[in-house]
């Protein structure tokens, strides 16, 4: 009775080394993306009038992240679960009115890439998700478990993307500050 019960304690304890949760959503510690081993910085939900949107981890090629999240220099992936159903245009416009904000992006220079990344998105069901990997030298892709669309080759605008989550301009400080262990 003691031995099982110590097998038990000790594949809690592996399952919890493998894979870190948040109120909502599970992320594995580490992942391949593009052939390129991320590993998990932070997690946090989205939450939007006290509904949950969707859950989000960010991973780096660093197992010890130095630096700036937002170098070009360092590849990134961020994992999006959502929640609830939610249209695309809901999608696209929070993207926009994020970047907007941001008083270092010139909204014109980049038309063509958010035309792109935008038309790639489509309406999400509860459960579906999106992936953002951000390959240093090879750029930003948009895929979800079905997909896998074309690579924006621009590094300045993936960061000034990423940015929506990441930079000091986010959509939402409580969910940049989960992500990036800031708190």
């Amino acid at each position: 009775m003691i031995r099982l019960f110590f097998l038990f304690l000790l594949m809690a304890i592996n399952t919890q080394a493998e894979e870190l949760c948040s109120e909502v959503s599970c992320y594995p510690k580490t992942i391949e993306r593009s052939g390129v081993q991320f590993y998990l910085v932070g997690k946090s939900d989205f939450t939007y009038l006290f509904m949950d949107i969707y859950s989000i981890g960010l991973y780096v090629d660093q197992p010890n992240l130095t630096g700036n999240v937002l170098d070009p220099q360092i590849s990134k992936f961020l994992h999006f679960k959502y929640h609830r159903k939610i249209d695309k245009k809901r999608i696209v416009d929070g993207a926009v009115d994020t970047l907007k904000k941001n008083p270092n992006f010139i909204f014109t220079e980049y038309q063509k890439e958010i035309d792109q990344v935008s038309n790639y998105y489509s309406d999400v069901d509860r459960d579906d998700q999106y992936f953002l990997t951000y390959i240093t030298n090879q750029g930003l892709t948009l895929s979800n478990p079905n997909q896998t669309f074309p690579t924006i080759n621009n590094s300045k605008f993936a960061q000034y993307y990423l940015g929506i989550w990441l930079s000091e301009y986010p959509l939402s400080q409580r969910v940049r500050s989960q992500l990036l262990k800031l708190d």
